[in-house]
């Protein structure tokens, strides 16, 4: 049993964790203790990190979809403010082999339950289940897990004007495989919205403290036989993700400040001002509850958070009831959750030492443990010595955000960009990318 995505509201929870400014190598940018432990950077800064080709599914990208977008009035509410420097963050060295934690649907004493086998109680829910994960062994590095399906989490406030996904075809272009218009928000290619209540009927805006999941429109046949396993209560979020190598472009607005200029609320107190863009393994989001779920491949039993089957923080507002360490309604986390990284990136600047006014309008780029704007885009190298602590400065208009993640370099590059001054095909979101935009969105470093 399992209840409806949607019976609640996302529950949030944080494990906030220490990061030294420039670390031995890729996990020191993501290491640590616990926030119950109230660690600090032992250097007194307090910038922290925290938790926060075919595809495998079968689904071929082609360019049956690739029609130019059409001629439409002007974006509503897309006021970009002054032109802003951008920026980018690029990890690098992503993907190893290893193993997470699937679900398999056995019972008690069964030997594939190599990784968890336990009798889990529900709660408020209601009812019992059994909790049998085994062993799902990978031997590739390219990107591993975050080749493998994927869903989007959005939670507001924001608006999202226009959403689209490009994958690579069999030449070296890529297909705008799923795309969506506030314009025209029932014209949607390839994609189902599930929302507060179960509605599907998503028009860009996102209420403070609500969420929405973004998927493929092709179902998901949840039940016994369904591989990987997710058990067979709920249509929420039974639907395929992006697999393989996938570019999102967001058109989005989230001022600070704002909350309630993106639709009504979902929150029962005060306005908690905290968006997030999350980018999680499909499997990971079916059962219902996500990673709040008794029996989940987020992590593994280890002790590691996160150390799993994949999951991006690819925008993240740390609300600042976290406390002024750690929260701050201008400041934005970028990171990755994975078996093979732990936690990797993810650094944020607290209210505390990152003021509203400390950074210029035009500022998009931070270095929390600097506290000074970004002169140049940032690689996070998996492994390696990193030195800066990237973090971004909230934008106050519309921006372009997309998060790339290719598989042949074994990158995963998050950018943020003002319209007037991205690259044109972030701007048009044509029907197909060629082979050379790509390839200078591969090698993009903002700001320059």
């Amino acid at each position: 049993m399992r209840p409806s995505a949607f019976a609640r509201e996302t529950v949030v929870a944080f494990a906030l964790l220490v990061v030294g400014c420039g670390g031995d190598d890729g996990s020191a940018n993501g290491g640590g203790a616990d926030a119950s432990d109230s660690a600090v950077d032992p250097s007194g800064d307090s910038s922290v990190t925290r938790d926060s080709a075919s595809p495998a599914d079968g689904h071929v990208p082609g360019d049956t979809n690739g029609v130019d977008v059409p001629t439409l009035p002007p974006l509503d509410g897309g006021d970009a403010g002054p032109t802003s420097k951008g920026g980018t963050i690029t990890f690098a060295n992503i993907g190893a082999p290893g193993y997470w934690g699937r679900r398999v649907l056995a019972g008690a004493g069964d030997p594939r339950c190599d990784v968890e086998s336990k009798a889990i109680d529900l709660g408020a829910a209601g009812g019992t289940d059994y909790c049998c994960r085994q062993k799902h062994t990978v031997t590739a590095d390219t990107l591993t897990p975050f080749d493998s399906p994927m869903t989007l989490i959005l939670r507001g406030p924001m608006h999202i004007a226009q959403l689209a996904v490009y994958q690579p075809t069999s030449t070296d272009a890529w297909a705008r495989t799923s795309y969506f218009d506030a314009r025209t928000p029932t014209a949607m290619t390839d994609l189902h919205f599930t929302g507060p209540g179960g509605t599907h009927a998503f028009t860009g805006d996102i209420g403070d403290s609500c969420s929405w999941y973004a998927m493929r429109a092709e179902a998901f046949p949840c039940g016994p036989s369904s591989d990987p396993y997710c058990p067979a209560s709920g249509p929420d979020v039974d639907f395929q993700g992006w697999a393989g190598s996938k570019l999102l472009v967001f058109r989005a607005t989230m001022v600070a400040g704002a909350p309630t200029s993106y639709g009504k609320s979902c929150g029962s107190g005060a306005p908690v001002d905290a968006p997030w863009i999350g980018f999680s393994a499909s499997e990971l989001m079916r059962d219902g509850w996500g990673k709040y779920f008794p029996c989940h491949c987020y992590d593994n039993t280890d002790g590691t958070v996160g150390a799993g089957c994949g999951e991006i923080n690819v925008f993240e507002t740390v609300p600042e009831s976290e406390g002024a360490a750690y929260g701050n309604r201008t400041i934005m986390s970028t990171g990755l959750r994975s078996y093979q990284v732990g936690s990797f990136g993810g650094n944020v600047c607290g209210f505390g030492s990152c003021k509203p006014d400390m950074f210029a309008p035009e500022v998009d780029l931070v270095d929390a443990c600097t506290k000074a704007a970004a002169t140049a885009g940032v690689t996070l190298t998996y492994g390696a010595k990193n030195g800066p602590c990237p973090v971004w400065h909230r934008p106050s208009g519309e921006r372009i955000l997309f998060a790339f993640l290719d598989v042949s370099s074994r990158t995963i590059k998050v950018g943020m960009v003002h319209p007037g001054a991205a690259p044109a095909a972030l701007v048009s979101l044509p029907g197909s990318l060629d082979g050379a935009t790509i390839a200078t969105l591969r090698g993009l470093q903002l700001p320059k």
